[in-house]
């Protein structure tokens, strides 16, 4: 058993004793004409390149396996390319995460983010315009779940009738949150809530490309429930009303097929992508 005590970033990777059962959704939205958003999931499927208006898939596996959402940025079809590129190097690195201690996940992603960076910046070379994609990345791992994130994509969790988020917002609203220049909402309502502070793929004016956030580890005790979602759906849902459609359903499928319909009711003015899990320790009976 590994030690789940020390800090892991928001990807999140299962493995060991742990089960997992999966719904995965992604649309297009009422506004957009491109999906620029990109999923990676499980251990037996992964999507890249350019989405379908709908996406939609359901099923189980054990650990280890890993889950993603990536939000691209860019306007054209810049985005769906910078999110289909981490997608695809994720992939890349799978079985190198798979096989590896815990312990080493934080160099394993470090390597994976650099390579992702150096990818993204030749495709923006020869496009001459750019391009970058939020992440957010879940890592599940005999009684641990290891979360990395980067920019406004988010990872909730849902345990024992609470929700929580426990990835961090790389927005501007953040930093001004922070500073107590806003209330959350007055943040939520001002101009700053898209502003990213930081991404994939985009260098900063000294050249050097951010890093994802590190996460805390979270261990797995009986059972546990992750929303993984891109700001199409927390920037149209509120937290009180995930809370309460993470609690209204046993399976994740149903989960995420209302999320999805809430979201386009209350709008679509974005791509939107998500992935339940139901994380269970086989310690305790599924």
């Amino acid at each position: 058993m590994y030690d789940c005590k020390k800090q892991g970033r928001v990807f999140l990777i299962i493995m060991g004793v742990n089960f997992v059962r999966y719904a995965v959704r992604s649309d297009v939205g009422r506004v957009r004409k491109n999906n620029e958003d990109n999923l990676f999931y499980c251990n037996k499927y992964m999507m890249f390149g350019r989405l379908d208006d709908i996406h939609s898939a359901v099923g189980e596996c054990e650990a280890p396996a890993v889950f993603a959402v990536f939000d691209g940025i860019g306007g054209e079809n810049n985005g769906e390319k910078a999110s289909s590129i981490a997608a695809h190097t994720l992939s890349t690195f799978y079985n190198e995460l798979c096989q590896s201690n815990p312990q080493n996940y934080n160099r394993v992603i470090d390597s994976y983010v650099a390579s992702t960076n150096e990818a993204i910046g030749e495709q923006t070379k020869l496009i001459g315009s750019i391009m970058g994609t939020t992440a957010a990345i879940v890592i599940i791992s005999q009684n641990c779940i290891y979360a990395y994130n980067i920019g406004d994509t988010r990872i909730y969790a849902y345990e024992r009738g609470h929700l929580r988020q426990i990835s961090v917002d790389h927005t501007m609203a953040r930093k001004k949150i922070e500073a107590n220049q806003y209330t959350y909402f007055e943040a939520r309502r001002s101009s700053d809530w898209g502003k990213l502070t930081a991404c994939l793929g985009v260098p900063k004016n000294n050249g050097e490309y951010d890093r994802v956030s590190q996460l805390p580890i979270i261990q797995v005790k009986r059972k546990l429930r992750l929303l993984i979602c891109s700001d199409g759906l927390s920037d149209m849902l509120s937290d009180e009303v995930l809370d309460r459609r993470l609690g209204a359903f046993k399976s994740t499928q149903n989960i995420a097929k209302k999320l999805m319909s809430d979201a386009l009711n209350m709008g679509g003015k974005d791509n939107t992508s998500l992935i339940v899990l139901d994380i269970y320790n086989k310690h305790f009976g599924i």
